[in-house]
């Protein structure tokens, strides 16, 4: 029978819904509407069948989804991962993980601790191999693939049936610590060759070139440049090691891809779905008999989490789990809230493993092939996401490829450049780290142990670096390392809000204030208004405070502002909330601090809280 459901309907255009926005926003230009990514395109307040994007990056991405899982499985691996320091600790926090819903496990060794066959059986013990993905990661992968090989010979297990990978990546080890794993590139890329002829005919089913798209992400990459840089990488190997014997149909299927999911949602969801149109894209160029699908696991952002407010990691992992199974990711980790200031513990290990379970068991998101298809928004965003990354990459690959644009330094460069343009934004308020930068909780303690707030050191410092490394870092770290500082005084600043004047004006400076203040950690002594100068001027007397904020409306400073100031400016930071009119007159008067939605916050706090230790006794 034929759907008559919608056919009272008439098709509207993209011309008519653009009519009706500008009678809405009566006379705004429509231009307004749009906003600009940080990757630098425009995009339109809204999509509909009429930009369907038949260019040539419109692969259809629901079938290379449904290929995908089908050679890797439908639903999405729980992946946890255990840094190794001891070996029975580790095959007991496994085999924990296993018990309660985890099918994926990354065993990450810091030092080696695998010195002979028996360590690997201490470390795999009650360990169903064929059973769960495994993944070892460290500097002796081929260690990693003899132990695994006997210890499958020692069970009977049939080698087919194993999963996961052992990744040999000379140059992400390079880019990540600026030194070589061998004594040059050109010997280390010989031993991974030899390393992958004698791992893959035993090993079929398991990969051994991770690439790390989470290693440009958390250093402060934008989309755009983590997919370009990732295809980059993964070119180098398809081009450099068939000259090692390593056919690039081999190659291929030996390559995965480790994304990181930030909290931009729905731009997250199309990164991850262009990944496979720009996988696609860059291996018909090779015209392969069989393009091999791409296997891609997501990780949550460790560059958005803080130290202070840390439930609200919680949230952030939520939505960038969501973007991540959204958009196809065949496995995913969810890096534990506490990560930025503690080991993970049963508590926080637990809820994140529950958020898979939670979007498995009650929101059915395993049940779906591909859930975002049909939205003509996410199209546009993969599409432009595509074509911006692929511009990219070709501007890399035509200037001699991935290693010689990081032996020059040009993709350090980029990256250093877009990661100072955000320091900047949060620094102005512009990019919002909600209890670090805004909303900041009162009075939090910090945490008990604290790893490091300013980024994530080079795994080896090496006297023979030939590249400047790449750094992960958090973007709350400059904040935070404030506000520890201010923690770490034997005086906490105050600061007093001297409320005067129109009601509505000096709540909302006041409230202002308050959050401007807290993000640094001072004790701030909120007032509901004086009637008075003299009445406030003996409250702040009373306060001890360090710093007075005048609170009031632009017309009301221009009648009390200069005496109130008068008064109190020997004893305490004087402080203006606002930009008024008469700013230049103030500043003739010795009024020269200045707080609002145009002042570089972290600037200024690191200022007043220089003054405020000058003041405390």
């Amino acid at each position: 029978m034929e759907n008559k459901l919608f056919q009272e309907f008439s098709f509207v255009t993209n011309e008519q819904w653009k009519n009706q926005i500008i009678q809405e926003l009566k006379g705004e230009v429509f231009d307004k509407t749009k906003w600009k990514t940080e990757e630098g395109f425009l995009l339109d307040p809204f999509y509909t069948a009429e930009n369907k994007n038949q260019e040539d990056f419109h692969h259809s991405i629901t079938e290379l989804i449904i290929s995908s899982k089908e050679r890797f499985g439908h639903a999405w691996k729980i992946r946890q991962e255990i840094e190794v320091d001891n070996l029975d600790i580790a095959n007991k926090t496994a085999l924990d993980y296993l018990i309660k819903g985890c099918n994926s496990l990354a065993f990450i060794f810091n030092e080696q601790l695998l010195h002979s066959q028996s360590d690997f059986s201490r470390l795999m013990q009650d360990i169903q191999l064929d059973a769960v993905e495994l993944h070892f990661i460290g500097l002796h992968a081929a260690d990693y693939v003899s132990m695994l090989l006997n210890e499958a010979e020692i069970r009977n297990t049939q080698l087919s049936l194993l999963h996961g990978s052992i990744s040999f990546n000379p140059l992400a080890f390079i880019l990540r610590n600026g030194a070589c794993i061998e004594r040059s590139p050109e010997i280390a890329f010989v031993k991974l060759a030899s390393f992958l002829e004698f791992s893959v005919e035993r090993l079929p089913n398991m990969q051994f070139i991770n690439i790390p798209g989470n290693l440009f992400h958390n250093s402060g990459s934008n989309l755009s440049q983590e997919l370009a840089y990732s295809l980059a990488m993964a070119s180098d190997y398809l081009h450099i090691l068939p000259k090692h014997g390593v056919s690039i149909e081999k190659v291929a299927k030996l390559i995965r891809l480790s994304l990181t999911v930030g909290s931009n949602y729905f731009m997250e969801i199309a990164k991850i779905r262009a990944a496979r149109v720009l996988w696609i894209k860059m291996l018909e160029a090779w015209n392969l008999k069989e393009i091999p699908d791409l296997f891609i696991h997501a990780e949550t952002s460790r560059w958005n989490m803080t130290i202070f407010d840390s439930y609200v990691n919680m949230l952030r992992n939520t939505t960038e789990a969501m973007s991540a199974v959204m958009a196809g990711a065949n496995s995913l980790t969810i890096v534990p809230f506490n990560n930025p200031y503690a080991p993970a513990d049963d508590f926080s290990e637990r809820i994140s493993r529950n958020l898979h379970h939670i979007l498995k068991e009650e929101a059915y998101l395993d049940k779906t092939i591909d859930p975002s298809a049909g939205s003509y928004f996410i199209e546009e965003l993969t599409s432009k996401l595509a074509q911006n990354a692929w511009t990219y990459f070709l501007d890399i690959e035509e200037n001699g490829g991935f290693y010689s644009a990081i032996n020059s330094g040009y993709i350090q460069n980029a990256i250093i450049e877009v990661s100072r343009q955000r320091d900047i934004a949060i620094a102005m308020g512009r990019f919002s780290i909600l209890g670090t930068n805004k909303f900041p909780a009162l009075k939090e303690n910090p945490p008990s142990l604290v790893k490091n707030p300013v980024c994530c050191p080079p795994v080896i410092n090496s006297e023979n670096q030939i590249i400047h490394p790449l750094s992960p870092y958090r973007g709350a770290a400059a904040f935070e390392s404030l506000r520890l500082d201010t923690l770490s005084l034997k005086e906490i600043p105050k600061v007093f809000l001297f409320t005067y004047g129109n009601p509505v004006m000096r709540k909302a400076r006041a409230g202002f204030a308050l959050t401007f203040f807290a993000v640094a950690g001072f004790e701030i002594i909120d007032n509901i208004g004086f009637n008075s100068l003299n009445e406030g001027i003996d409250a702040f007397n009373k306060s001890g405070a360090q710093i007075l904020v005048a609170c009031s409306s632009d017309d009301e400073y221009a009648e009390f502002v200069y005496a109130l100031h008068q008064q109190v400016s020997e004893r305490a930071i004087f402080v203006v909330a606002g930009n008024p009119k008469n700013r230049n007159e103030m500043k003739k008067a010795g009024i020269v601090n200045f707080i609002h939605l145009k002042t570089n916050l972290l600037e200024k706090l690191q200022l007043y809280q220089d003054m405020a230790k000058k003041l405390i006794v």
